[in-house]
């Protein structure tokens, strides 16, 4: 997904959890997370950052340890490399050379991508009201 496309899913997703239109505020920019790590770690795109295993422990970790903040950050990685599963290239879902997840339903920056993003939005506002 492109950085504009991770940012509406996230702030849709928050959305629906919370209902709170405030939500935005944050999940917009914190939507490149996983990405910003890999330009901060100099990681190739899509690795450990992407790991599915690495966000969903580092999210119930953080709930575990009741750090509510630690937990919204978590969950914005959780909900990056969910979206990112769905392209073509998927996600690794252990480690950077292991098996990959890809549901191969867009691929980034496509019409397509603009579609799934589109039918996640109606979804997430049905649940939401």
């Amino acid at each position: 997904m492109t950085w504009r496309s991770h940012s509406a899913f996230n702030v849709l997703a928050f959305y629906a959890i919370t209902k709170d239109p405030a939500s935005f505020l944050v999940a917009a920019p914190l939507a490149w997370l996983p990405d910003g790590l890999e330009r901060i770690f100099r990681s190739t795109h899509r690795g450990w950052s992407h790991s599915l295993l690495c966000w969903v422990l580092a999210f119930f970790g953080s709930l575990f340890l009741a750090q509510d903040v630690l937990a919204f950050l978590c969950l914005n990685g959780v909900l990056h490399v969910v979206a990112d599963a769905f392209s073509q290239s998927g996600i690794p879902i252990f480690a950077p050379n292991g098996p990959r997840l890809a549901l191969r339903c867009y691929s980034t920056g496509t019409l397509a991508e603009f579609l799934f993003l589109m039918l996640f939005g109606f979804i997430a506002y049905i649940i939401s009201r």
